[in-house]
């Protein structure tokens, strides 16, 4: 198989109908659009695009970035601590140039647009084949790793057989979903068992003591600032850190997807107080949420931001919504599932690529999933008619 490989450096000098033709069309989340805003957006250092041809023919769209990291961001607490005192003598300790496959935000799905996995044999070449640019693309950047990021179970089997061994297999935290339609004729507050319904209850009418107010805004520009505000609230609490939006993100975002994104803003009179950005497309995706956490705990704000997200997959018709990855002991709390991501990642140095496999249970430990709570008086039901879509538990 004769595959001609060629970088460009924006999707700019890829045209939408390329795109389109390698990636899945109705997949907001891999959108042309999504990509451009993203760019746009100055995220991350430097954007670069691997384009595949056979015959002439494109078969194939690698998005990656570069970006400066520090990779214990993603390790435990306990690690984080140790590399902070380490760093006091030699600041750039654990501070890597990453070139990075897949999206800089936290999308939970990949950007490999490759167009034929029909055949085993041809897929374990493409990948390769893959592999032999980012290798070459790493050395001409400098970079230091190289990571596939969140790749979902059913193309994690198909980059574990191409890729070599010298790329370090790991699981990535794990991302979440709700069944927001109805089971055995019930909607989803219908459903819970009584002790989750109460608590439910008790939480929206704290919110609703305190005059709050929810709005969806289609055109949020003018919010973009307030929201990256209260954005940064939250990436202030989390533990895993891996992108930082910019204010820059909101704007470009609401420019490029109009139709396909909105906001739902939580309101204390005119005060936006939190926010859920919205994506739309095949399915809904809530990808970003801020809030005040002032409001935190007389508001129970975190977990009305979780509830009004289900109503608004239930008002636009939508089966199941993705509720992404980390604050899973309150997510399974309402119901969700977690569902396995893996990522990929080797230093372009042979030795520290052999210190990095060794040291790779101290730097990217996982925590097991947490058990399924059994929240629904039809729990098993729930579960069904989320595998039905592919979505099962992971209990690894």
């Amino acid at each position: 198989m004769l595959i001609d490989c060629q970088w460009v450096n924006s999707i700019n000098l890829i045209s939408k109908k390329d795109w389109c033709n390698c990636f899945e069309k109705d997949n907001i989340l891999q959108s042309y659009e999504l990509q451009k805003a993203i760019e746009k957006s100055k995220i991350a250092n430097n954007f670069y695009y691997l384009t595949l041809s056979q015959n002439k023919n494109l078969i194939g769209i690698v998005c990656c970035f570069g970006f400066d990291y520090s990779i214990t961001d993603i390790a435990p607490l306990s690690v984080q601590k140790i590399v902070k005192i380490i760093r006091k003598m030699y600041k750039n300790f654990m501070r890597f140039r990453l070139l990075v496959v897949g999206s800089p935000i936290a999308t939970c799905t990949d950007l490999l647009g490759i167009s034929n996995y029909q055949q085993q044999k041809e897929s374990d070449l493409i990948i390769k084949i893959i592999e032999n640019e980012l290798d070459k693309k790493a050395k001409e950047i400098g970079s230091d790793l190289i990571c596939i990021k969140e790749l979902q179970s059913r193309v994690n089997k198909i980059f574990r057989n191409g890729l070599s061994s010298k790329f370090l297999e790991c699981r990535s935290p794990d991302t979440t979903y709700v069944y927001t339609g109805y089971v055995d004729g019930m909607s989803y507050k219908e459903n819970l068992r009584r002790q989750y319904k109460y608590v439910l209850n008790k939480r929206e009418k704290k919110f609703k003591s305190l005059g709050l107010r929810w709005e969806v805004v289609t055109d949020f520009g003018d919010y973009a600032e307030q929201m990256h505000n209260l954005y940064l609230n939250v990436l202030s609490k989390s533990n895993v850190k891996f992108e930082r939006l910019t204010k820059e993100f909101f704007h470009e975002i609401n420019r490029e997807l109009k139709g396909n994104t909105y906001a739902l803003i939580c309101f204390d009179k005119n005060k936006p107080i939190a926010f859920e950005l919205f994506l739309e497309g095949k399915n809904l995706h809530p990808i970003y949420l801020g809030m005040d956490y002032s409001y935190k705990d007389k508001a129970a704000l975190y977990f009305n931001c979780l509830y009004r997200t289900i109503d608004e997959a239930k008002r636009k018709n939508y089966e199941f919504i993705e509720l992404g990855q980390t604050s899973y002991e309150v997510k399974l709390s309402i119901g969700a599932v977690s569902s396995s991501l893996f990522f990929y990642v080797k230093h372009t140095n042979a030795f520290a690529n052999y210190i990095l496999h060794i040291c790779s249970p101290l730097i990217f430990s996982v925590s097991k999933p947490l058990p399924l709570r059994n929240v629904f008086k039809f729990q098993k039901e729930y579960l069904d008619k989320l595998s039905l879509y592919g979505i099962v538990h992971n209990a690894d």
